[in-house]
């Protein structure tokens, strides 16, 4: 693992420690996270995304509950899910592609 991605996992696992700080009031919200994509020559953390018109594929293995959050490795395994989704797709925006083709998004 290179440092950038450490420093990636931290900001991520921080951003998860945020949302984990208010989940009782997000209760029942399924969150769909993302894990960027980035190309060998990019030296920061983006992280963006958001689905409008509800997500596509419910077998995603990114999405998740705020509560999940709250059981002991809930954090790590949040970020492995979707760490494992954004990598089974061969380009960011192949689910859009697929899934909205001439919708506007």
């Amino acid at each position: 693992m290179t440092s950038a991605q450490s420093r990636a996992e931290a900001a991520y696992l921080r951003m998860l420690d945020g949302v984990a700080q208010r989940a009782a009031r997000m209760e029942g919200r399924v969150i769909a996270s993302h894990w960027p994509f980035a190309g060998s020559d990019y030296r920061r953390l983006l992280v963006m995304g958001q689905a409008l018109a509800g997500w596509d594929d419910e077998t995603s293995p990114a999405l998740w509950r705020p509560m999940d959050l709250l059981v002991d490795g809930g954090p790590r395994r949040v970020l492995e899910l979707s760490q494992r989704w954004a990598a089974a797709k061969p380009e960011p925006i192949s689910e859009p592609l697929r899934t909205r083709s001439g919708s506007g998004f």
